[in-house]
């Protein structure tokens, strides 16, 4: 398998909602980065494990509110969209 695969399987594995198939355990075995990634990502599962639900509920209604105005902000034209202010680009001849 490759790393990109085993990538995409890492989450699941982390958090017991995926068992590891041989060629996973093998490729976990022989690639350094991905065993990494996945200590890291059970890590971070434990420390939301032991989190204090009402702090996710805060954090939820805040990035709810957030993804909401930005969804509602449209873009004021092809500047906008490229991330560039009108005043910001200048013609250097």
């Amino acid at each position: 398998m490759k790393c990109n695969e085993i990538n995409e399987l890492l989450p699941d594995l982390a958090t017991g909602m995926a068992s590891a198939t041989p060629e996973v355990n093998d490729h976990l075995r022989s690639c350094a980065a991905c065993t990494e990634t996945l200590t890291e990502f059970r890590k971070t599962m434990a420390l939301l494990d032991g989190a204090d639900a009402r702090a996710f509920a805060v954090f939820d209604t805040r990035l709810r509110a957030r993804l909401r105005e930005d969804a509602a902000k449209q873009p004021a034209g092809w500047w906008a969209w490229r991330g560039v202010r009108r005043w910001q680009f200048h013609w250097r001849w």
